[in-house]
């Protein structure tokens, strides 16, 4: 009966909560026990944080109309196919569909080899008799833990099959297993309602003089239909329309309640084995589960009883919080002993080591097993052992050395014609539990093996990335948008779905290789890639616990829009700016905004007024015509519409104009070659062309009193990521760390500190200070270069161990693991920043970076120290 209450109305409202437990819990069990009257006092604080924010999540949901029993079930089905994926992700096994003695089973067998051939297990699931809740739900983690089979009974269903079908389902199942295995060697559990099925199939064990089992578990579960427990009242139960005494009368059919084979408290209980009884403080069969384990104790028979404070009933099937990994540890460790088998100390085995420089044989075949590994809607094309050796793809710079690994590569296909490409990197030894994922510049198209998978492996994390879902066959195809053209599910694939399927499928991968699942989960990247770290965040937040996200291209539709905006305004007769000029104009921003005529530290504080540049005579390189002051005002202060309302912000004066290295700052980005285009043309002409189908524009044509609205109907719900409300991330514990270059020239720096506020008002400043943090970086431009600190770990996984002082991605690890957040991080400059190489900090390459609203102020000493700076509110007139 691991079901409370239904609502199948709330499940649009619930959204995306279903991938992370929280609708099963509203809909099929918490709700009733969150929303009792007299009313329940809070949740204590011994729950975790996890536990409490889900459950807080479900507790306001409103009631909808009773479902059916067609849909319940159909719901039951769904949810647990999606629900035991999750669970597999952690607990690597295998599930087969079977039939043993003429009843349908399922068998759940570990990955790894099982701890005894001889031994097995029988699960009888819940449901309320009426559907089946946990065939798959409540044995992928007894099958892990144990390192044994699990056989789960799909029995007959009431009221269709009242009783005593589900119990001659059982036995027919149990008089299989007895054919190969000792009575010693085979544990009967079940939750729920199969926690009723498990007693009443061993009294009739008993009254058909057939050895029992070695043990018993009771997991949340009755024997005592007749009459309802204090918990009962305090909790009610409801399926459907059916209160827990027509649920009860349903399935005992024409069965008196009290007959000891029904409810076997009425009968002798000396004959049976050990059992264990869970439950939890907000169960509705706390009374029932007691009272049972208590009655065996009198009657001589070995029974223990642990209750999970201030928890639903069975919360373990479909809450994801550290007391779902206790109750399932418990359990099997019960199960493993009274087997005459060892506990278990972790959840999986860890896998056993290999030479970090070349693969073993047991190495190379585990990685090589993986090929055969079956994963929703995928493929995979290669499972190979790599030697230790130098890696470059044609999108590297330059070689990497990286060590000894497993390297799968495989194609998710969601839909038809849908080939998302991924690969995922495991080293052979000394993995040290992360999986790190890698985002994708531009348009993608491309696998990003570094920054990706060869950093990961090379500091001993595992690494997965994407192609998003189409090819480029070179670095400059990134900005080339036809792909898309007719292909609306490869745009699907690269605006929110490759990154997501590919991370599920990594860590399935690397859960099956190590034989345990990923402890942690982390995704760091730029630009496009911050605009997918931030579609992880508010589409699929349960993917990972830390994601960095730099320069994020959020709001695709809007960047392409100030794009439009910016290529409009050059293009005015006489506007166009020559590159020759951009040096220029970077003097004229140092001269009035920096002190040190350097970059400049506080771009919102700045007061540039394009027109001190103004030609007084002939046109030079040094000043700027009339036309191209007007037009650099209007770079500056953004797309408007024809009322003058803002739509996007505009760029910052930074003092740091000049690509460094050349073609990464204004020069590039803003202003292309003679003859040529920039990079703020050609994107919005490649969306333009072939991203849309409804409207039909171009960049020179583009109105933004109308095609703004349409661009942003048509694509925003596919490519951007403006949803501001993080709160089921933040529920889970997820940190997010988002940075901005201030001399950027692709992306307007102020758009990302715009979201930052967004995300603040809408779940909180409380919540969001113990979620998220940003750190603007003066003098940085797009992603990385530029005069000013670049260098700060804010691409990779760090190497270990790391300074999380000097290292964004280390800080972030030590704020999801630690609980210590960000505050501020030294950065460094380095020459040449696209060879990834950091450098060490000295008082002339330093700086150090405060969380915004902060910005470091000198106390005067050596730059790289700390102590000798001091974070401040600005001088800007910021939030």
């Amino acid at each position: 009966m691991a079901i409370q209450r239904h609502n199948l109305m709330a499940l649009k409202k619930i959204g995306l909560a279903f991938r992370s437990g929280i609708a099963w819990a509203a809909l099929f069990g918490t709700q009733a026990a969150l929303a009792q009257m007299p009313p329940l006092p809070p949740l204590p604080e011994s729950l975790s944080e996890q536990a409490r924010a889900q459950l807080s999540a479900v507790a306001g949901v409103p009631e909808g109309p009773p479902p059916t029993m067609a849909q319940m079930r159909a719901f039951a089905d769904q949810f647990q196919l999606a629900w035991s994926a999750k669970q597999k992700l952690r607990y690597p096994v295998t599930i087969a569909e079977a039939t043993l003695g003429g009843v349908p089973v399922r068998i759940i067998s570990p990955s790894q080899a099982s701890t005894d051939q001889k031994k097995v297990l029988l699960d009888l699931h819940g449901g309320g008799f009426q559907l089946d809740s946990g065939s798959l739900t409540e044995n992928v983690p007894i099958a892990s833990i144990t390192g044994i089979p699990v056989v789960a009974v799909r029995y007959r269903l009431a009221p269709e099959n009242p009783f005593p079908a589900a119990v001659n389902d059982a036995l027919a199942v149990y008089r299989v297993l007895l054919k190969t295995h000792a009575p010693k060697d085979i544990a009967v559990y079940g939750t729920s309602a199969g926690a009723l099925l498990g007693p009443e199939l061993i009294a009739r064990l008993l009254a058909e003089h057939l050895p029992v089992p070695a043990a018993l578990g009771v997991f949340s579960g009755d024997a005592d239909l007749a009459r309802s427990g204090d918990s009962a009242q305090l909790f009610p139960f409801k399926m459907g329309n059916l209160n827990l005494a027509a649920v009860m009368a349903a399935y005992a059919g024409t069965t008196s309640l009290k007959d000891p084979a029904i409810s076997p408290l009425y009968g002798d209980l000396k004959g049976f084995p050990p059992t264990l009884c869970v439950t939890s403080g907000r169960d509705f069969l706390l009374s029932a589960t007691t009272n049972f384990c208590r009655a065996l104790e009198l009657q001589g028979v070995p029974a223990n009883t642990i209750v999970f404070d201030g928890l639903p009933h069975a919360f373990w099937t479909y809450i994801d919080a550290p007391e779902t990994d206790d109750a399932f540890k418990l359990m099997a460790n019960f199960l493993l002993v009274r087997l005459g088998l060892k506990e278990t100390s972790a959840r999986v085995g860890d896998a056993p080591g290999a030479s970090a420089s070349q693969p073993t044989d047991g190495a190379a075949a585990r990685c090589e097993a993986l090929k055969n590994e079956h994963l929703p809607d995928t493929t995979i094309t290669v499972a190979e052992a790599v030697a230790a050796g130098p890696f470059k793809s044609a999108f590297m710079f330059a070689a990497a050395q990286v060590p000894a690994h497993c390297r799968v590569a495989g194609r998710i296909s969601p839909e038809p014609g849908s080939a998302i490409e991924f690969e995922v990197w495991m080293p052979l030894s000394g993995w040290n539990g992360h999986l790190y994922g890698s985002g994708n510049g531009g348009f993608g198209g491309a696998i990003s093996y570094s920054p990706g998978p060869v950093e990961a492996v090379q500091h001993g994390a595992a690494g997965v990335s994407t192609d998003t879902g189409h090819t480029a066959n070179s670095p400059g195809a990134a900005e080339d948008g036809s792909w898309a053209q007719g292909h609306p599910e490869r745009l699907k694939d690269y605006g929110y779905r490759a990154i997501h399927l590919a991370t599920k499928s990594a860590q399935a991968l690397v859960a099956a290789y190590y034989g345990r699942r990923v402890q942690r989960s982390y995704f760091a990247s730029c630009s496009n890639g911050g605009r997918e770290g931030l579609m992880e965040a508010e589409r699929y937040p349960e993917d990972y616990d830390g994601i960095i996200a730099g320069a994020p291209a959020y709001d695709w539709t809007g960047v392409a829009t100030d794009f439009v905006w910016n290529t409009q305004a050059l293009h005015e007769p006489g506007a166009a700016i020559p590159i020759s000029k951009v040096p220029a104009i970077q003097t004229a921003v140092r001269n009035t905004c920096s002190m040190t005529r350097g970059f400049v530290h506080d771009p919102p504080a700045c007061k540039f007024d394009p027109a001190i540049l103004l030609c007084k005579s002939a046109d030079s390189d040094s000043c700027l015509t009339a036309a191209q002051v007007s037009a650099l005002k209007k770079i500056y202060a953004g797309p408007r519409d024809s009322k003058g309302t803002s739509i996007y912000p505009g760029f910052s004066a930074s003092g740091a104009e000049v690509g460094v290295p050349p073609g990464n700052g204004w020069d590039g980005w803003m202003l292309g070659p003679p003859g040529g285009d920039s990079h703020q043309e050609r994107y919005p002409r490649e969306m333009l062309k072939y991203f849309v189908t409804a409207l039909k524009t171009d960049v020179e044509h583009f109105n933004l009193d109308h095609d703004y609205a349409a661009l942003k109907s048509e694509l925003a719900p596919i490519i951007d990521a403006t949803d501001p409300d993080l709160t089921a991330f933040a529920a889970r514990g997820g940190k997010l760390i988002l940075w901005h270059g201030w001399a950027d020239p692709g992306l307007a720096p102020q758009h990302t500190i715009d979201y930052f506020e967004k995300v603040r008002a809408a779940i909180g400043a409380q919540k969001a200070n113990a979620t998220m943090r940003l750190f603007m970086v003066p003098g940085l431009q797009h992603c990385f270069g530029g005069p000013g600190p670049n260098d700060f770990g804010q691409f990779i996984a760090p190497a270990q161990p790391a300074d999380p002082h000097t290292n964004m991605a280390a800080a972030l690890e030590h704020w999801v693991e630690g609980g210590v957040a960000p505050e501020s991080i030294i950065a460094t400059h380095t020459p040449n920043p696209i060879e990834l190489n950091p450098q060490p900090a000295t008082p002339d390459n330093a700086e150090l970076v405060c969380a915004y609203p902060k910005i470091a102020v000198s106390s005067g000493g050596d730059f790289a120290d700390p102590s000798s700076f001091h974070c401040k509110a600005p001088a800007s007139a910021r939030k």
